[in-house]
């Protein structure tokens, strides 16, 4: 199984070196698909359509609570939350709400694996009308890491969910 994996990554150009990224060990990778809290709270509560709309992370309010799947997402006021209900794929964020550096970041980067990182809700990208988010923490900037090899970082990213998801 691991060489047809192999050969489909090196058939479509990937190559040999990510193709040993992608069958790598994962840090968190026993999480589930998104990212939350024993509360089932998406993105610590933040409001996914005002990122979107707003360019801001904007604190969501329990009294606008929308679920899908189990889990919850809040919204700041009654509008975002009809906005969201109408097209929810329109507001997820990429990569189940985990840090989406963390995923694509290279094997060894700071000594760590690529993987399900937690995240900062106050730092985030909108790419292509797609929500990224990213940890940023004591200095360390997952966002600023991203931007430097964007295209690359998300790729791999792009790779690594694709294996890393339940769905």
């Amino acid at each position: 199984m691991r060489f047809i994996s192999y050969l489909v990554l090196v058939l479509f150009g990937l190559g040999n070196m990510q193709a040993q990224q992608i069958a790598a060990t994962y840090y968190n990778q026993e999480a589930g698909d998104y990212n939350v809290g024993d509360d089932c709270v998406a993105v610590q509560g933040y409001d996914l359509v005002a990122y979107h709309n707003e360019n801001k992370a904007t604190k969501g309010l329990s009294k606008y609570q929308y679920t899908i799947d189990g889990i919850h997402y809040f919204f700041s006021s009654e509008d975002h939350k009809t906005l969201f209900e109408s097209q929810p794929e329109n507001y997820l964020p990429a990569y189940g709400g985990f840090c989406a550096f963390g995923l694509g970041m290279p094997n060894g980067f700071g000594g760590s694996l690529p993987g399900k990182y937690p995240i900062n809700p106050e730092t985030f990208k909108i790419v292509n009308g797609r929500l990224y988010l990213f940890y940023h923490q004591d200095g360390f900037d997952a966002l600023r890491l991203w931007e430097k090899a964007e295209d690359r970082i998300k790729k791999m990213a792009d790779l690594r969910w694709q294996h890393l998801t339940r769905k």
